[in-house]
């Protein structure tokens, strides 16, 4: 038998069941993690969210094809329940308050090697909206950031810090560059760079998912994602945070 999980405020396609069924009648995974798409976008915070949503969507999809490290989001996840009970479930991760995706993930990731992939089909993409306004937004990011110090595989918390202290550094140039302006043609040079790269990369994610046109705000808003990647990685890391009007540590 499968489990498959969802959060109650998405929205699935006909069908959505019946192709994640049959892509592991195919393939013979023991977890399949599948796409998940925000909709709905009525402000610039809501695109805001949906472009770094979509940046994690696409990153999970080739690490988890690619095997390079787990990722998962419990909104569109599947699992044989054999392999769930072969791994003892959620035991050991069943104290931390957020992160249970993932880290299941990582525990089917080593008991089965080979057998955790991605359903990349239009059929099994899952929709949900953004969190309405700026104080729910970061709590969810930094309820997400706060997973990080429980995953015990080297390559994601590689990743992880990478991308932390790259987006530290532009920041820390930036602020530099107002006080030496030779800082400023290096600075310019690195946040071009890192546009077009992250661009390249978002392209087929964004004509995945149908959203495009979403890509015009991409480079505009690269600023505001360098500030909110180092403040929310920094958050995610003191110790609590507040989820559904609960505080939690």
């Amino acid at each position: 038998g499968l489990i498959v999980t969802t959060d109650a405020d998405c929205l699935h396609p006909a069908g959505w069941l019946k192709t994640l069924s049959e892509f592991h009648r195919l393939t013979g995974f023991r977890m399949i993690a599948a796409p998940v798409r925000y909709t709905r976008e009525r402000s610039l915070l809501d695109v805001f969210q949906s472009l770094d949503f979509m940046t994690m969507q696409g990153i999970t999809a080739v690490s988890v094809s690619d095997g390079l490290h787990a990722m998962a989001n419990g909104a569109n996840l599947c699992f044989e329940k054999s392999a769930f009970d072969a791994v003892g479930g959620y035991e050991g991760i069943d104290r931390i308050a957020s992160g249970d995706d993932m880290l299941l993930m990582e525990k089917m990731w080593k008991a089965f090697p080979g057998k955790v992939g991605y359903c990349l089909s239009p059929d099994a993409v899952v929709d949900t909206v953004p969190p309405a306004g700026l104080k729910a937004f970061l709590s969810q990011r930094v309820r997400w950031a706060s997973k990080a110090a429980f995953y015990r595989g080297w390559r994601i918390r590689s990743v992880l810090a990478m991308v932390y202290l790259l987006n530290l550094s532009l920041l820390a140039l930036t602020v530099y560059a107002f006080f030496d302006r030779n800082a400023i043609l290096p600075l310019t040079g690195l946040l071009l760079a890192k546009t077009a790269v992250e661009s390249a990369f978002l392209v087929p994610v964004a004509r995945f998912f149908g959203r495009l046109r979403l890509l015009v705000y991409f480079l505009p808003l690269q600023p505001l994602h360098i500030v909110y990647m180092v403040v929310a990685g920094l958050l995610g890391q003191s110790g609590g945070y507040e989820w559904k009007g609960r505080f939690v540590k």
